[in-house]
């Protein structure tokens, strides 16, 4: 009889845990951060809590049960194509490399110096970093996400910004054609022209659904592998405006997404002209999935270049 007893009462107290967890997770929580079990112990001796273990002051990697289908602390998640594991279609290239299974954060590529602002000495001129434990894996958490779209209203993007090339091979381009003060016919085709430095060019992503959707990666010369655009901008009455043109205003823009031709140049033609004016053409280099290319170091000459040409 009292075993009866102490079994209804052990169902009765799983129920009301489970209703608890199921109201979490209908209130909007996100699931705590997933490390991987055999780490678990590595990341703890690096300073960061235990995952079954929440320490004041920390940041908060999530909260509440993990939804339906999720993996619960302390359990690996399941691989889903794209998800952890190269699936059908998928490149190896900026793939997880098989590391980790999704929602599991591996120690080995926590970086403690996110965890301090950097100012401990108060210095002058310098803004104290924002810190977090985890890499900042839910800083997103509760913006709208960019989620591979060009959301014009804002977003926040928690894709990792990726391989970063060494120092020797860093980009650096010039504009060939037209020649910086340069008069062009107006309404007539012109070509545009670069030549970049360090740029695995030809690496074009659909910017419709995988804008900044996935980390810069570099190939195996360990060259960022990205594309080039040009952008024109009417400057007003003459070639020196006195204020900053307003990026929304643009008079064309070209993407080349090719390779650069076997003299190292990456063309594009702009077929209609421009009318008659002043203007400004910049190249816009980027990653595979059109981020703006990081480089290695701060003190550095420009990655884009711009000049300066009139149509009449």
């Amino acid at each position: 009889m009292r075993l009866l007893e102490l079994l209804f009462t052990l169902a009765s107290l799983a129920m009301i845990v489970i209703a608890g967890r199921e109201a979490n997770v209908r209130s909007g929580h996100s699931r705590d951060l997933l490390l991987a079990p055999r780490h678990a112990k590595k990341l703890s001796k690096l300073g960061h809590p235990h995952p079954d273990k929440e320490e004041p002051g920390n940041a908060e990697p999530g909260k509440g049960e993990p939804a339906k289908g999720e993996p619960r602390k302390g359990e690996p998640a399941k691989a889903e194509p794209g998800k952890g594991e190269p699936g059908k279609g998928d490149k190896e290239a900026g793939n997880n490399k098989g590391a980790a299974p999704a929602g599991v954060l591996e120690a080995n590529v926590v970086q403690n110096a996110s965890q301090h602002n950097g100012n401990a000495a108060n210095a002058t001129g310098q803004t104290p970093s924002a810190t977090d434990l985890a890499n900042f894996i839910n800083f997103c958490n509760g913006s709208a996400l960019t989620n591979g779209t060009q959301v014009e209203a804002g977003s926040c993007n928690s894709i990792p910004m990726g391989k970063i090339p060494a120092k020797k091979n860093m980009i650096s381009s010039i504009i060939m054609c037209p020649q910086n003060g340069a008069k062009i016919p107006a309404g007539k085709e012109f070509k545009l022209q670069a030549k970049v430095s360090n740029l695995a060019a030809g690496n074009f992503t659909n910017p419709e659904s995988t804008y900044y959707s996935a980390p810069q990666d570099l190939n195996s010369e360990g060259k960022v592998m990205g594309h080039l655009h040009f952008t024109i901008q009417n400057t007003g009455g003459d070639l020196n405006p006195q204020e900053p043109l307003d990026p929304i205003d643009i008079q064309d823009f070209k993407a080349v997404n090719t390779a650069a031709d076997p003299a190292g140049l990456l063309s594009v033609s702009v077929e209609n002209g421009v009318p008659a004016g002043n203007y400004r053409v910049c190249t816009l280099i980027a990653a595979s999935n059109h981020q703006p290319v990081i480089m290695p170091v701060a003190r550095r000459g420009a990655q884009d270049d711009c000049i300066r040409f009139t149509a009449e």
